[in-house]
């Protein structure tokens, strides 16, 4: 065995071990944020935690509360005042993220090359007030020049084989589709709007 081989060989190694790394990374920064946590269901109520407070499901009263934040007081209507579950999508900046963890450029000041952060809010509409927001998603989104856009779609696709990234708008109406037909098994009938 000659010595280029072995070199050729390490090289190789150093490259994919690299290329790993680096999926690894976008994986992290593209990750979907903001799903709901800390789900608990009974035979009669569905309680979960978001970003934005907790939202309570009462199937034996028929009425679903909102507590702001976490703390407070309950905010509660009944199931028959609601009918919509509304999905809005979104985007703003991403320059400091861009800047800080990603590939800050002199393309990035044109407007089509610069990062965002994508938001996918799903709210209800209760009567005499404005919408609740129950859930906002939010993600990483790198936007890059020609070939490099081709490249960073190309990994963003083989992360989705493995199951490490799924775009937000999927995931959204997955998300807002899943609250749909838990909300029903209590008796609150929702459409998406």
């Amino acid at each position: 065995m000659d010595g280029s081989s072995i070199g050729g060989g390490w090289i190789l190694l150093i490259f994919l071990g690299a290329w790993a790394l680096n999926l690894g990374y976008l994986a992290f920064l593209h990750k979907l944020r903001g799903r709901p946590k800390k789900l608990v269901r009974t035979v009669s109520a569905m309680q979960f935690k978001t970003a934005h407070g907790t939202v309570r499901l009462d199937g034996v009263h028929k009425r679903i509360g909102f507590r702001p934040g976490g703390k407070g007081p309950w905010i509660s209507h009944p199931f028959e005042d609601l009918q919509e579950l509304h999905c809005r999508q979104s985007e703003g900046s991403g320059a400091l993220l861009e800047f800080l963890f990603s590939d800050f450029a002199i393309w990035d000041f044109a407007g089509q090359y610069r990062d965002v952060v994508n938001h996918f809010e799903l709210c209800i509409r209760v009567p005499g007030a404005e919408e609740i927001t129950l859930i906002t998603l939010k993600q990483f989104e790198q936007r890059e020049l020609w070939l490099g856009q081709f490249f960073h779609d190309l990994e963003l696709a083989i992360l989705g084989r493995l199951g490490l990234y799924e775009p937000i708008r999927e995931a959204g109406f997955g998300l807002a589709n899943e609250l749909i037909e838990n909300f029903a098994r209590y008796g609150l009938k929702l459409r998406l709007a």
